[in-house]
């Protein structure tokens, strides 16, 4: 399966990894002194583009941005499969986290959704459905 990333990497994105590791669908690698993750999604074309032209919308935020193919698209599609890749971020954990880290990512994650309203109103089938069950499940 190593085989189909590489594959997506030079065909889409013109890149050839020093070294990599694979971890389920996500192909974390190095290249030219920079690490980044090629995902295999199972989200389809549309949602992509969707979440594509909401983060155009928001860059400024710097919350997620996809690194373009060489056709200058926001993601790799080879006739079945979307493949996003980014610059991989690492996760940074510590159980003492001042209340101003989980301030600045609420305060992001809310500016995120709230540019996102104007995009996706104009994608009523691509938009996520909550039933009440679903939202009291993400309550608990």
């Amino acid at each position: 399966m190593e085989e189909k990333f590489l594959d997506i990497l030079k065909n889409y994105y013109d890149m050839v990894p020093d070294r990599y590791d694979r971890y389920g669908r996500v192909l974390k690698f190095r290249h030219n002194g920079k690490t980044f993750a090629l995902k295999k999604t199972n989200s389809s074309y549309e949602k992509l583009s969707l979440l594509s032209l909401i983060l155009e919308k928001i860059n400024s935020l710097n919350v997620l941005s996809f690194v373009k193919t060489k056709d200058n698209t926001s993601f790799a599609f080879d006739g079945n499969s979307c493949w996003t890749l980014t610059e991989w971020k690492n996760r940074v954990l510590k159980e003492n986290k001042d209340e101003s880290f989980f301030s600045s990512l609420a305060k992001a994650l809310g500016k995120f959704h709230k540019a996102s309203i104007e995009v996706v109103k104009n994608y009523p089938k691509l938009r996520l459905k909550f039933t009440e069950q679903k939202l009291d499940k993400l309550k608990e």
